[in-house]
C-alpha cells in the first residue's frame, strides 16, 4: 500500500505542474503567483478524476482476478518499478521549485531554462519509460493494461487542461 500512496502523491504533484504547465506564456500579468497556484490547485482538483478512475480499475482487476493476493503483488511490483524511475524525476523538478521561490529574476530564469524546459520535454518519455518498465517485468495483462491506461490518462491530462483553461468564444 506504500508504493500505491507514493505513486498517488506523484500523481497528485503532476496534476498541480500540469496545471503549472497549461498556464504558462497564458496570462500578461507581472505578478503571477497567484494565477499560478489558482491553476495548479485546479490541476490537482480535475486530476482527481484520472486518479479516482485508476484507483477504480486497480479495485475492478483485483475483484475480478482469479488469485487477489497475486494481483496485488503484482500492482506492486509495476508501482515499484515506476517509483524508480518517477521519484528521482519529481525530486529534481520539486528542487527547481524551491529555487525558483527565491525571489530572484536570475534563478528564476536559470530555473526555466535550464530545469523546467527541459524536464518537461522529458516527461513523455520518463513517463513511457516508467509504464514500459512496469509493462515489461508484469506477468499479470490485467495489470499490463491498467498501467498502460495510466499512461495515456498521464499524458493526455495536461492537453485537457489546457482546452480546459482556454478561452471558448
Amino acid at each position: 500500500m506504500i508504493v500505491l500512496g507514493l505513486l498517488y502523491v506523484l500523481a497528485v504533484l503532476d496534476c498541480a505542474f500540469s496545471g503549472y504547465r497549461s498556464a504558462a506564456g497564458k496570462n500578461a500579468l507581472i505578478y503571477k503567483g497567484k494565477y499560478f497556484l489558482q491553476r495548479m490547485a485546479c490541476g490537482v482538483l480535475i486530476g482527481h478524476i484520472p486518479i479516482l478512475i485508476a484507483g477504480s480499475l486497480i479495485f475492478l482487476g483485483w475483484l475480478v482476478t482469479a488469485n487477489a493476493q497475486l494481483f496485488l503483488q503484482n500492482v506492486n511490483r509495476a508501482g515499484y518499478l515506476m517509483l524508480v524511475i518517477y521519484v528521482p524525476y519529481t525530486i529534481i523538478v520539486m528542487a527547481a521549485f524551491i529555487v525558483r521561490a527565491i525571489p530572484s529574476v536570475d534563478l528564476r530564469s536559470i530555473t526555466s531554462v535550464v530545469i523546467f524546459g527541459p524536464f518537461t520535454i522529458l516527461r513523455i518519455p520518463t513517463a513511457i519509460v516508467g509504464v514500459g518498465l512496469a509493462i515489461y517485468h508484469t506477468k499479470d495483462l490485467v495489470v499490463a493494461v491498467i498501467t498502460f491506461l495510466v499512461l495515456i490518462m498521464m499524458l493526455s491530462f495536461e492537453k485537457f487542461l489546457r482546452w480546459f483553461f482556454s478561452p471558448k468564444f
